[in-house]
């Protein structure tokens, strides 16, 4: 095997994540390579999908929200750097019937933390939003300070930034494994080795196959996302509604992306697969009854 040069810090998974640290660690002076098994950005991996939420007032711990703030101040920075819009704050329409655990707890997060919270009737939902008829009982929370990440645009940004600091990226180029010394880590490749002062590794679902030594409850988890042709594109637009969700398995989705369509998912549930490298199965009703019946709402 041919060992290649010395890297101050090697990178396996080119998706967000690695690639923004690949800029940030680029940008503190140090020496990178970068590697994935794919061409990020693709429909293999934990990026997928083209759009992400960015949300505040987190139910699922008050940890989060600094966190996220941050991450908020972050991304307009790296906009800036970049030239290009990554993060839309359109907003965040929370939906469902009053008391409701997960709106609860959403309203809890923003009243602990001191965030900006709207409540509104299913009446100021549908005059503000006409593309939201939802039952009068329900009601709305709505979070300004949220919105929509253009993931697909951060990545090419982020891996064009990382490219013009000096970045080594090596697209297409799986790591079989890797091993540590006192001293440096040595990366095994297809056709040699790389070695490293530091590896971080985001490899989303490959990660634990690269940190198997490691007792990690990591878990590849199959998860669908539709898209629907709106009746009425208007209503849905970028401009016209905010992200959305509703409390059931927290299904949530986007304004309506020109050429895509609404996107809609749910965020709880799926089902754990073995190995990412399998065939993952075709969505069926099952995956797309629940999804449906919220869009038809």
């Amino acid at each position: 095997m041919t060992e290649r040069k010395h890297y101050d810090a090697a990178i396996i998974g080119l998706g967000t994540m690695g690639s923004f640290a690949a800029v940030e660690l680029a940008r503190r002076g140090f020496s990178v390579a970068g590697f994935d098994r794919f061409a990020p950005p693709h429909g293999h991996g934990s990026h997928s999908g083209g759009t992400r939420i960015y949300r505040i007032a987190y139910p699922e711990g008050t940890g989060y929200v600094e966190l996220a703030q941050r991450a908020g101040e972050l991304w307009d920075e790296a906009a800036e750097r970049f030239g290009a819009q990554l993060l839309h704050r359109v907003g965040m329409l929370y939906m469902g019937p009053p008391g409701e655990p997960f709106l609860q707890s959403v309203q809890d997060s923003a009243t602990f933390n001191r965030l900006e919270l709207e409540a509104l009737s299913a009446g100021e939902v549908f005059r503000r939003y006409p593309a939201f008829v939802i039952p009068e009982s329900y009601s709305g929370l709505f979070d300004p300070k949220a919105g929509w990440l253009d993931v697909d645009a951060a990545i090419r940004s982020s891996q064009s930034q990382a490219t013009a600091l000096g970045v080594d990226c090596f697209l297409d180029q799986p790591v079989k494994g890797w091993d540590a010394t006192a001293d440096h880590v040595c990366l095994q490749l297809e056709d040699g080795t790389v070695t490293a002062q530091s590896l971080v590794i985001t490899a989303g679902a490959w990660a634990g196959k690269l940190l198997n030594d490691l007792p990690l409850p990591l878990t590849v988890r199959r998860k669908v996302i539709a898209w629907f042709d709106p009746v009425n594109t208007e209503l849905f637009g970028a401009d016209r509604i905010p992200v959305f969700t509703f409390p059931e398995n927290f299904i949530y989705g986007f304004p309506n992306m020109p050429g895509m369509g609404v996107k809609m998912a749910e965020n709880w549930g799926g089902v754990d697969l073995m190995d990412a490298d399998r065939p993952v199965a075709a969505p069926d009703a099952s995956d797309l009854d629940p999804i449906r019946a919220i869009e038809k709402r």
